[in-house]
């Protein structure tokens, strides 16, 4: 046993893939439980800690993760994606709110494997993507997903923070007061809207709060593309560059409340920053 780790170690220092580490920095380590209902292939993941649902009627979890992949382009740019999204309530149980409002759905109720779930059609013909299958697992966890199977991929619960983000590395750059934690890993034609950002390599972006400032982390300089949007979300448009490691590290105060809403800011977050998800 000990050889056989030893081997797998020195592959990954001459083929230079990352080795996950078993703890997962402090940020992090609150999303362990939700995390994993995270199938594995996702190349989008969001952790979110006492952030707004944008909107929703879906009560107030503790703590959010989104996961996706296979992100398409239909029509005017705004395509399905293979997604899920867990809402870790955690002791004090499901918010009421959510379970108003699963009731005024009227789902379907239908079993997969052992488990009671839902699954609310389309909500309009020819919108893929638009449906939705979800459960309840320990009157804590909400998990929602795009499709059928990626639902049932989740309830056995085979992912892990480690695993998912093995990708990026060490995650010692990681803000130790980060409250949202994005990571995106490259792709193709990946659009959610017509002007949204692709990622061409990983990046990742931490929101922290007192002041709320935001973070981003990327292997060579950011995009002009980058560099516009994040200029209207931050204090100062033009924040110096710092070398953390292997990332250029930019990092700035955002804009005031009146400014820049909350809500506003999630969506933007979420929906430009190489993450798109249709629920």
């Amino acid at each position: 046993m000990r050889r056989n780790k030893r081997a797998v170690l020195l592959t990954c220092l001459f083929t230079g893939c990352a080795v996950p580490t078993a703890d997962p920095p402090a940020p992090l380590a609150t999303f362990v439980a939700a995390s994993r209902f995270v199938p594995g292939g996702m190349v989008s993941f969001a952790f979110l800690r006492d952030w707004p649902t944008m909107g929703l009627r879906l009560g107030k979890p503790e703590r959010q993760v989104w996961a996706g992949r296979d992100f398409e382009v239909r029509g005017e740019g705004l395509g399905p994606s293979r997604s899920i999204w867990i809402a870790d309530f955690g002791p004090r149980g499901v918010d009421a709110t959510m379970l108003a409002s699963m009731h005024e759905a009227k789902p379907d109720v239908v079993a997969i494997g052992a488990q009671t779930c839902w699954h609310s059609p389309p909500k309009m013909r020819n919108a893929p993507g638009s449906e939705t299958w979800g459960t309840i697992v320990e009157d804590r966890f909400v998990v929602i997903a795009t499709h059928r199977d990626v639902l049932a991929a989740a309830l056995p619960r085979p992912g892990s923070v480690a695993t998912m983000l093995a990708p990026f590395g060490d995650l010692a750059f990681v803000p130790p007061d980060a409250t949202a934690l994005i990571f995106s890993l490259p792709r193709s034609g990946a659009l959610g809207m017509r002007d949204q950002l692709v990622p061409e390599e990983p990046m990742v972006f931490a929101v922290s709060p007192e002041p709320r400032r935001l973070t981003v982390f990327s292997r060579r300089p950011l995009e002009a593309d980058y560099r516009t949007v994040l200029g209207g979300l931050w204090a100062a448009p033009s924040p110096p560059v710092r070398q953390v490691g292997v990332w250029l590290c930019q990092g700035e105060r955002l804009r005031g409340p009146a400014e820049l809403p909350e809500q506003t800011f999630a969506f933007t977050m979420l929906f430009l920053f190489g993450y798109r998800i249709v629920i």
